[in-house]
């Protein structure tokens, strides 16, 4: 418990540092999260259920009616996550054993190693000194800026975030907690997909035959107002469509409202355009309808239901065969190779969480799809989730759902299941994983936390599991721990070493050019520059400023003093240096240039030249 109260503390720091940049760029804003986190103090359950309905259309609403872009949904989901925190802090109330806690808790282990190890790439990259600055002025700046620290901070974080948005809905307060939380995820869908169709109206309200051009838009543009990703928004909206279904069938005093629901959830789902979402929502809905059929007698619904598959099938707007279906299929199968190859170089622990776009462009070998993508995401959630955390975290992923999957088995088989939970939830998280095999949803802030919410949801339907069920899966999250501590200093060694520091230099000015074309960069009282550890030897231009006093230098090589230098010529020069044979592990080997006497920016140093190879000749 004592462990738990202190890991609760620190990770609510973590999510009070991530919100202070909210009042810095909003102060109104940065108080309306400060009341959601005290609401997410007082009664959890209502903290997610805000979380689910404001985070669809709360970074399109501060940017609107405020006027201040930035990613103000995950800020939603930080603010509910400190107050749950906070409350664990003090209270300690989730005491109830769940089947998902230890993947959960394996997978926020994987995440927290990657951001270490791609902080430790930032400082390789920028200097180890800069780190702290960096981090402390992307902090300031986190909602509405990106810096090298915050590229490695923001996916980090939104898997994070993700986790514990699931693992508070996870624990009810209440016997009705799961469908609360369904309802006010369906209701904040309605509210982003109003803001689609609304876009839709507008368009067509410009033409002289408003009804005509309504439907000739809904067959030709793909419209996603609230979300940059128009397929991600199709299986946002596909999983609340599902779940709007279930609160209909199993909601009479409300069932007007859930279908007017499902009619506005089916248009945006729709207008998206996504193919991958469509073909999953008609998939889903014949195996419903089957599995009813066989159980209920009920077969003139399957029937109903394969019709309409045909009729959409023939009407969609975008063809699920054509030359760009083709041509989406072709980038999807270089992706999905991609993948493997990026998983094939770091299988255990991964390239890091949220590195795949970076680098993806070091794999992809297809000349047609490096000529449309010099870098894209694998559109497949989990083979990116296996490239970015490797074995270890593809199979807590795994662990997790498929104990999600039990656990909601359990609350269907347990009584009467749709009072709970509806099974139209169960149906869309299907689905929606479903999409996530031809696409990459869960990178997506809103809809990443809204299938993290229900997922969560549904599995606070299942009833409470033996603790001593439990003890296989605590051994088995313990010995993946152990294989995690004893991967990471070897996944350090391999990322730090990875970087090309070719034109990196600490403690150096930009280059610039002197009066005769030649690149220079000025130094500061201690310079580093980095020599590749297969050269024989290198040469290093250097001159002084003209009208400047003699510097003195000592050079540091390896980290033992190799030599000192006296700087006095105003003319170019070149100090050679020898590369000894030996064991050289790294790619990249130090060379520190410290000033012991004179002015540090009078020293002009140039590019420097590797003047021979070992093994080329």
């Amino acid at each position: 418990m004592l462990i738990r109260r202190a890991l609760s503390f620190v990770f609510a720091l973590c999510c009070a540092l991530l919100l202070w940049p909210a009042f810095a760029a909003n102060p109104t804003c940065g108080v309306l999260l400060l009341l959601l986190a005290a609401v997410a103090f007082a009664d959890p359950t209502t903290g997610v259920m805000i979380v689910l309905a404001l985070s669809p259309v709360a970074t399109l609403a501060v940017s609107t009616f405020w006027g201040t872009p930035g990613d103000w949904a995950e800020m939603v989901a930080v603010a509910a996550g400190l107050g749950w925190l906070l409350r664990q802090t003090i209270w300690d109330d989730c005491c109830r054993p769940a089947a998902t806690a230890w993947p959960a808790t394996l997978l926020a282990c994987v995440a927290v190693v990657s951001l270490g190890v791609q902080l430790a790439v930032v400082a390789t990259r920028i200097s180890p000194a800069l780190l702290a600055v960096d981090l402390a002025g992307s902090l300031n700046t986190y909602v509405t800026a990106r810096s090298d620290s915050t590229l490695a901070v923001r996916p980090v974080a939104l898997l994070l975030e993700g986790l514990l948005v699931f693992v508070v809905a996870a624990t009810p307060r209440a016997a009705d907690a799961t469908r609360r939380v369904l309802r006010m995820f369906v209701v904040g869908a309605c509210g982003a997909a109003v803001l689609n169709l609304t876009r839709l109206a507008s368009g067509a309200l410009r033409s002289e035959t408003p009804f005509g051009a309504a439907l000739q838009l809904a067959r030709s543009v793909r419209i996603s107002l609230p979300y940059a990703d128009v397929n991600a928004a199709g299986s946002y909206f596909l999983l609340a469509l599902f779940t709007a279904w279930g609160l209909a069938a199993t909601d009479r005093r409300a069932r007007g409202g859930w279908t007017i629901a499902l009619l506005v959830l089916g248009a945006a789902l729709w207008i998206s355009g996504s193919r991958a979402a469509l073909v999953a929502c008609l998939v889903t809905a014949i195996a419903v309808s089957a599995l009813r059929a066989i159980t209920a007698r009920r077969y003139w619904s399957l029937g109903a239901v394969t019709t309409g598959a045909v009729v959409l099938f023939a009407i969609f707007p975008y063809p699920l065969i054509d030359p760009r279906s083709l041509d989406a299929i072709a980038v999807r199968a270089e992706m999905s190779r991609a993948a493997f190859r990026m998983f094939s170089t770091e299988p255990l622990l991964g390239i890091g969480v949220g590195q795949f776009f970076e680098r993806s462009g070091e794999f992809i070998r297809d000349p047609a799809v490096h000529a449309m993508y010099a870098r894209e995401n694998a559109h497949n959630n989990f083979l990116q989730i296996l490239a970015e955390t490797g074995l270890v975290g593809f199979t807590a992923f795994l662990w997790l759902l498929v104990n999600a999957g039990r656990a909601i088995a359990r609350a269907l088989r347990n009584g009467a299941p749709d009072k709970i939970l509806p099974a139209g939830a169960v149906a869309g998280l299907c689905a929606f994983l479903a999409t996530c095999l031809a696409g990459h949803p869960l990178l997506l802030t809103e809809v990443s936390l809204a299938f993290w919410g229900v997922l969560g949801a549904s599995v606070a339907a299942a009833p409470p599991v033996d603790a001593k069920s439990m003890l296989p899966s605590r051994s088995l999250a313990a010995a993946a721990l152990i294989v995690l501590a004893i991967g990471l200093p070897f996944r350090l060694g391999r990322a730090t070493n990875a970087i090309d520091l070719e034109h990196v230099g600490f403690g150096v000015t930009r280059w610039n050019f002197d009066r005769d074309g030649v690149r220079y960069r000025q130094m500061s009282s201690r310079a580093t520059l980095f020599v590749p550890s297969d050269a024989t030897a290198i040469e290093l231009p250097y001159r002084l400023q003209w009208g400047r006093d003699p510097v003195t230098l000592q050079l540091d090589f390896r980290g033992r003093i190799s030599d000192r230098l006296v700087v006095s010529d105003h003319e170019w020069r070149t100090y050679r240096l020898l590369v000894p044979e030996g064991a050289n592990k790294r790619r990249y080997l130090p060379l520190g240039l410290t000033v012991l006497q004179g002015e540090p920016a009078a020293v002009l140093l140039g590019k420097i030249s590797v003047h021979e190879q070992k093994g080329v000749h």
